[in-house]
């Protein structure tokens, strides 16, 4: 049994009239092109994706205790571990006062190029969307 096609004509014969030859041609191709139930490719794969960002977390937090552990090692009047939830309060609880002078200088400092950094970003990303529609998405995340 052949599927039933109407010959008559419907919103997208009517609005890809205006467009050349091969752009119509393409344009059908793609609306009777069979639709996939995931949103993602076939070949991009979440897990392997989800696994890599923990495996990167672990080496993080492995060279952030290794990082603590020397600084300790140095420093035997510090306290604090870097499995601890508590840590930062911890570790600045044991800090003396020209120490946390320089974090809070330091703090302000990465709090001022953060700044710096997601206004260029912004206007990048509006120069962007000028030249190429890439939508609000991209533009509204920096804010």
């Amino acid at each position: 049994m052949s599927p039933v096609t109407s010959t008559r004509p419907t919103a997208l014969d009517a609005s890809m009239a205006e467009y050349p030859r091969a752009v119509r041609a393409s344009m059908a191709s793609l609306a009777a092109a069979p639709r996939s139930a995931s949103p993602l490719p076939p070949e991009s794969g979440l897990l392997p994706s989800a696994a890599g960002m923990i495996t990167l977390m672990f080496a993080v937090i492995a060279v952030q205790r290794r990082i603590v552990d020397l600084t300790r090692r140095i420093n035997p009047e510090k306290q604090g571990s870097v499995y601890d939830f508590q840590f930062r309060k911890k570790w600045l609880a044991s800090c003396d006062e020209a120490e946390r002078q320089r974090i809070g200088r330091a703090a302000y400092r990465s709090y001022a190029v953060t700044t710096y950094a997601c206004l260029f970003v912004w206007l990048a990303l509006v120069m962007v969307n000028v030249l190429v529609p890439i939508g609000p998405l991209p533009i509204a995340a920096v804010m």
